[in-house]
């Protein structure tokens, strides 16, 4: 899953389009993929922040709207453009 790719996916959660089951999968999926280099970049730094809240989640430490709110500031913090349908430019912090 490329940087576009998981913003992509952040937004179909953000908008009702993919469970929690599917963003968990395409997450711990594309974590595996990231743990592969030891070094931090900004999406391993938001994809594994939305690993914690959902496994927090499963422990009765957080609740839905947390997690949405998240990934909803997340969107506003990494994309140039709210359009992801046509593809969405990455600011680096």
């Amino acid at each position: 899953m490329a940087t576009v790719n998981y913003i992509n996916i952040l937004a179909l959660f953000d908008s009702g389009n993919m469970s929690i089951s599917e963003l968990e999968g395409a997450i711990d999926a594309r974590l595996s993929e990231l743990r592969l280099s030891p070094e931090m970049n900004p999406e391993k730094r938001i994809l594994s922040t939305i690993d914690l809240y959902l496994h927090e989640m499963k422990e009765g430490f957080r609740d839905e709207a947390e997690l949405y709110a998240f990934i909803q500031a997340a969107l506003d913090g990494t994309t140039q453009s709210k359009d992801v349908s046509r593809g969405v430019t990455v600011q680096e912090r």
